[in-house]
This record gives C-alpha cells, sequence and structure tokens, in this order.
C-alpha cells in the first residue's frame, strides 16, 4: 500500500517544495509575500523543511549510491567488528589466533591465503568469528620475493590481514572496505604500510590503531 502512495508523496514533495523555492525568489520583490513570510514564520520554516525533505528523498531515489554515506556506514561497519572480537574473546584471543595462523603458514612457498565462499572451519575460531571475506598471510621470504611491489602492498611488517567488509557494486551503492591487520613478529615497534587502494586516482589506505599490534584499515 505504502509503495503505492510514495511516488505520489514524492511528486507532491517536489510540487510543494517548486512552489516555496519560487516565493523565495519572488520575496525580495513582493513586500506582500515578504509581509505574509514575517508574519507566518513558523508555517514558512515547516514548509522549507517539508521541501527540504522531499528533495533530498528524490535525490536519493534517483542516486542509490548515495546512502548511505561512507561515515555512517563505516561507522556501523566498526561496531560490528567489535561485537565479533567480543564475542570471540577480545582482542587477545584474536592476536593469539592470527600467531597460529601465522606459524601453522610460516614455512608456506605461497603464503595463505582464504577466500569467503570457503568453509570458515579451516580458519582458527577467533578469526572465523569476524565473518571475514579474504584471510592473508604471507611470511617475510614471501613478502621480499614480491620485492618492491610486496613492500607496497604489506609495508615492513609480517601480518595477518583480515578483509571483513567491502564490495563493489556497478551501478549501485559501493560498501566501503574495512579490515584488521594484525602485527605477527615479536618485537615490531612500528607500523609502517605503503598499500595503495585499487581505486583510480590511487590513494593509500587509512589505518588506524585499535589494540597492541592490532591495526585497522579503511
Amino acid at each position: 500500500m505504502l509503495s503505492n502512495v510514495l511516488p505520489f508523496l514524492l511528486l507532491g514533495g517536489l510540487l510543494v517544495g517548486f512552489l516555496f523555492f519560487v516565493r523565495l525568489l519572488c520575496a525580495p520583490f513582493s513586500g506582500k509575500i515578504m509581509g505574509q513570510m514575517r508574519r507566518y514564520r513558523i508555517l514558512h520554516c515547516v514548509w522549507g523543511c517539508y521541501a527540504l525533505f522531499a528533495a533530498f528523498a528524490f535525490y536519493l531515489l534517483l542516486h542509490p549510491w548515495a546512502w548511505p554515506p561512507d561515515w555512517l556506514e563505516r561507522r556501523t561497519q566498526r561496531q560490528q567488528v567489535l561485537e565479533r572480537v567480543q564475542s570471540a574473546g577480545g582482542w587477545a584471543a584474536l592476536q593469539r589466533d592470527c600467531g597460529v595462523l601465522a606459524e601453522a603458514h610460516r614455512d608456506d612457498p605461497y603464503g595463505f591465503r582464504w577466500y569467503g565462499f570457503f568453509d570458515t572451519n579451516s580458519l582458527p575460531p577467533a578469526i572465523a568469528a569476524l565473518k571475514p571475506k579474504v584471510v592473508e598471510f604471507f611470511p617475510r621470504k614471501v613478502v621480499q620475493q614480491f620485492g618492491a611491489e610486496g613492500k607496497r602492498w604489506f609495508g615492513s611488517n609480517v601480518v595477518v590481514r583480515i578483509s571483513i567488509f567491502g564490495a563493489h557494486s556497478t551501478g549501485g551503492h559501493d560498501q566501503p572496505w574495512l579490515g584488521l591487520d594484525v602485527l605477527c613478529e615479536a618485537g615490531t615497534s612500528t607500523y609502517c604500510p605503503d598499500r595503495l587502494r585499487s581505486t583510480t586516482p590511487f590513494r593509500h589506505w587509512n589505518y588506524r590503531k585499535v589494540a597492541d599490534d592490532i591495526y585497522e584499515f579503511y
């Protein structure tokens, strides 16, 4: 029922907004309109707010990729990540399980890569609890084999990289990327990633520390 009425409400809102916009344009040249706007200020404020709301709703209808904005979606993502970490036993449990994964694959010639369409039973429990899309670990000797390319993507640290959110949608809303880098070498005092986003123009990812030896990338 609402879906049938909604288009008429939007069109009606646009018409009301257009009339309000015309009234604003005419007000400086019409003493009568200016007097009415001063006399009925509350009415015109409500009118203007309704016009703005209708215009915004119509914009979202034409451009579904514009909502929700990245900052709002990222805030929701961070809350979900924190809840998943807490359900898995906290940051210490995540650090421990990343260490287990790193130790198990330290001598693998190609490192370790897991993608979201595989069974999470192959992941340590704390990592699986994050519901990741991609989990990667490359030992230092593997990163060194990549040369400058390896440094560009992984910096000077050995990490378990857990990509949790993010998706590209052609013609729709792109979900912003967000994940965790967990350092897996004892004694690391600095974190210096040099990773580039695969966007045009290329930009560096942003990072922030969320716990000891654990950094969020987005």
